[in-house]
């Protein structure tokens, strides 16, 4: 497997496969982040039309749930 840095951008079907879950449970958080303002998964960084997940978003996301 090669080594992600943290800024590396991941599309949605990497970083729910990073977290060991469905692609469709990260689009279903964001969607519902986005109406209320919600905090339920990672941070997703729009690129244009698309969505990306930073490496170092999805560990902050994962540090959070351990507090």
């Amino acid at each position: 497997m090669t080594r992600l840095t943290d800024d590396e951008l991941l599309t949605t079907g990497q970083a729910a496969a990073l977290l060991n879950m469905q692609s469709s449970t990260l689009r279903n958080w964001k969607y519902l982040d986005v109406k209320d303002d919600g905090h339920r998964g990672p941070k997703a960084t729009k690129v244009g039309r698309l969505v990306r997940y930073r490496l170092s978003d999805i560990e902050a996301w994962i540090a959070e749930q351990n507090s």
